[in-house]
């Protein structure tokens, strides 16, 4: 069980990192070509998703024993919560709710963000007995 916690975590991580990219990616261009703030707000996400997914990788290589693996569970409480707010408190997104920004991508890294948080306070929790 204290294995395959870190793997789940990692398993979020590649989602929340490619399906930013190819699933639940924000809104298309303009007509012109440009980019509404939405766009800047999904590249922002899947760099923390890439983050959050080399802390887990570290998470697995290091034994459970050691405090560092502690460290990086623990780092990935605030770095997932950061990523929870990118879409809209950090980054807008386009003006109408009603737009694929607001429908699917923020509700997508709001979840993996949460699941993420929720498994890395396991982790800690199962490490520290």
């Amino acid at each position: 069980m204290k294995r395959i916690i870190p793997v789940l975590a990692l398993l979020l991580s590649v989602l929340l990192t490619f399906g930013s990219v190819f699933l639940f990616h924000a809104c298309e261009p303009m007509e012109d070509g440009s980019w509404m703030m939405c766009h800047y707000a999904q590249l922002v996400v899947t760099v923390f998703g890439a983050v959050i997914m080399a802390i887990c990788i570290l998470r697995i290589i290091i034994p459970a024993s050691l405090n560092a693996a502690r460290g990086l569970s623990l780092a990935c409480i605030p770095v997932s919560a950061a990523c929870i707010m990118i879409p809209q408190n950090i980054i807008p997104l386009c003006m109408m709710d009603t737009m694929r920004c607001h429908s699917v991508m923020r509700p997508a890294v709001i979840v993996i963000g949460i699941m993420i948080i929720v498994l890395s306070i396991i982790d800690l929790i199962c490490n520290n007995k």
